[in-house]
């Protein structure tokens, strides 16, 4: 299985409200989950870690909107946004996990169905 999670229960807002998003996770929380669940986790990483200080940014400390800051940004955001989720692709493809991140990437398999 392969989870793309929000992180950070502090970061919920009106983004989470307008996207149907209940909860975030921390590292923590996504491990307790799956084992309880019975997962093997293989992987947990957080990701968006360049973008996180404009998440924090946009979320926490401007004027509240109503909707969602996910969508098409003007050319030149957008082309650094690609940057930074392609840097961090190639990181975590070799392995680095990092540290802090505005998202949670989960592998994990169910020891249940024998082939764990």
């Amino acid at each position: 299985m392969l989870l793309n999670l929000p992180a950070y229960q502090w970061l919920l807002s009106r983004h989470d409200t307008a996207v149907a998003n209940v909860r975030r996770y921390s590292r923590d929380l996504v491990t307790g989950l799956l084992c309880a669940a019975d997962f093997r986790l293989l992987d947990l990483s957080y990701w968006n870690t360049i973008l996180l200080p404009v998440m924090v940014i946009t979320r926490k400390l401007l004027p509240a909107k109503r909707t969602s800051d996910v969508g098409l940004q003007p050319t030149a955001a957008e082309a650094v946004g690609t940057l930074a989720t392609d840097a961090e692709r190639k990181l975590l493809e070799h392995g680095l996990a990092l540290p802090f991140g505005g998202s949670l990437l989960a592998v994990a398999t169910n020891r249940g169905n024998g082939n764990a």
